[in-house]
């Protein structure tokens, strides 16, 4: 699953636009979801992502569960706006 994110790069006001590529990291579906139950933490290291990378994520297809920073099979820049 492909997600786009924008915002700022803190404590800079650089402004960033990228894509994170979730994958199973067992068995390398792209079928992969936030676990809806999971709590959303509250603070930031300053990226727009990080959010979604601390919350639980599962795996549809193996039913692999675990942070969402196990699941970024990859990082894609993107030009900002």
């Amino acid at each position: 699953m492909k997600k786009s994110y924008e915002g700022y790069a803190l404590p800079s006001t650089t402004r960033v636009v990228y894509i994170l590529d979730y994958r199973c990291p067992r068995c390398c579906s792209e079928d992969v979801a936030i676990d809806e139950s999971s709590p959303v933490p509250f603070f930031c290291d300053g990226k727009p992502s990080t959010g979604d990378e601390l919350r639980s994520w599962v795996c549809s297809k193996c039913n692999h569960r675990a942070e969402g920073r196990e699941f970024v099979a990859r990082y894609i820049p993107r030009e900002g706006k």
